[in-house]
């Protein structure tokens, strides 16, 4: 499929029919997270505990969270398959960190869940699973988990170990991790349906 940049067909993907003809129909549009509806998930990741639950978008827009209550380590939620992801904070106290636990990682693989928002502090990262993901062992994400607990240990900031650990999630488990700044719209890599 080829993208179509003339103004009249902006936002449309050009195809082809079975009998050849040519036409021209909407493109899923990325989810999103306003910076307004961003603020309620910000003020989520000041608790003294974890909360999380599912995401349900519509035409792009966050149209429905649920939210779980946890405690100081984790949160646990049932994973519905009629939304496009989920979301967790991580709590924000001195030496906690946003970059995901071995957990996190795996219940995106048990779950088949497509994507997860990890909000701490006033920051966002999201992971996304990619064909490969589904294929990697639970060794592999185990290898990946403890070479991120060792830097944290060491004292690696956020931002640098997300700087380091960006292409090995993509190269060794086919995760797409982005990090999202602080006071922006959230742009997902899931479209929705």
């Amino acid at each position: 499929m080829v993208t179509i940049r003339k103004h009249r067909h902006q936002g449309k993907v050009k195809y082809r029919t079975k009998k050849g003809k040519i036409k021209y129909r909407k493109r899923p549009l990325h989810n999103r997270i306003s910076k307004n509806k961003r603020k309620v998930f910000t003020s989520l990741a000041k608790q003294p505990y974890e909360l999380g639950g599912p995401l349900d978008f519509e035409k792009g827009n966050l149209e429905n969270a649920k939210i779980h209550f946890g405690d100081a380590s984790e949160v646990e939620f049932d994973w519905d398959p009629d939304y496009e992801g989920t979301f967790h904070t991580h709590i924000s106290i001195e030496g906690a960190s946003i970059m995901p636990s071995f957990e996190d990682i795996n219940s995106m693989k048990e779950t088949k869940e497509r994507e997860q928002l990890i909000f701490h502090k006033n920051i966002a990262l999201s992971i996304a699973e990619s064909d490969k993901f589904q294929k990697v062992s639970d060794k592999k994400i185990k290898e990946v988990s403890n070479l991120l607990q060792r830097d944290y240990v060491k004292g690696m900031s956020d931002k640098s170990m997300y700087n380091k650990y960006k292409p090995i999630f993509k190269r060794e488990l086919g995760l797409d991790m982005n990090w999202h700044k602080p006071k922006k719209d959230i742009k997902l890599k899931s479209r929705s349906v």
